[in-house]
């Protein structure tokens, strides 16, 4: 289907996370910047989440309702120890289109990010962005997120010849891993987009380990 899209998630714990005691949104946050620029009455997309049985804010009691017309296809992966890279590719293999969209959880899209995105399918190029990442919780600064590449989009088709996103459980290493075999295969599309933004969070490895690698 022309334009077709499946937006593909992997989560555990990242719906309301806390830090230095604050409430930390995240996961909502990702999938109404999703709803604002997808989810349209010509939509031919669908938000496929695998969900790492996560318990701070059961997924199917909210999910379903943030959209209108995007399909919602929440898969439940009965695993104990979390790898990104796994999830990533069971939302992959239970997408309903040919056209990939890979984001992580607390990533905010733009209308920018979808024009990149089909001018770069379209070429047959992969698409790999720089996005705009904010380092005070209140997003009033940031970076070039420069060696991150957890964001991308693909066709089926390109994710086969890759073979899919490495099953590391460790934090970082499948994006780049990635990264390095498509460029091997395949054009890169990767412009800085400001609009893309990776929200704000602790990465010391206790906090990461308390929502996500138990």
């Amino acid at each position: 289907m022309v334009n077709s899209l499946s937006i593909c998630i992997t989560v555990k714990n990242r719906s309301i996370a806390c830090a230095d005691s604050q409430p930390l949104i995240l996961l909502p946050r990702t999938l109404e910047a999703v709803r604002k620029v997808f989810d349209t009455k010509q939509a031919y997309a669908e938000v496929v989440i695998s969900d790492w049985e996560s318990a701070d804010l059961p997924l199917a009691q909210w999910v379903p309702g943030v959209f209108t017309n995007l399909r919602v296809n929440l898969v439940t992966v009965h695993e104990n120890r979390f790898s990104r890279g796994r999830g990533r590719n069971i939302a992959a293999a239970n997408a309903q289109y040919d056209n990939f969209l890979f984001l992580d959880a607390e990533t905010l899209v733009s209308g920018e990010v979808e024009q990149h995105l089909w001018e770069a399918l379209e070429r047959g190029d992969i698409f790999f962005p720089v996005c705009w990442s904010e380092t005070r919780p209140d997003g009033s600064c940031g970076r070039w997120r420069e060696k991150g590449k957890g964001v991308t989009a693909m066709t089926r088709s390109q994710f086969d010849t890759l073979g899919g996103w490495d099953e590391l459980y460790t934090w970082g290493g499948e994006d780049v891993s990635l990264y390095n075999r498509a460029e091997k295969h395949f054009n890169i599309h990767r412009p800085k987009i400001k609009s893309l933004v990776h929200i704000w969070h602790p990465t010391d490895i206790r906090w990461l380990n308390n929502g996500a690698a138990k």
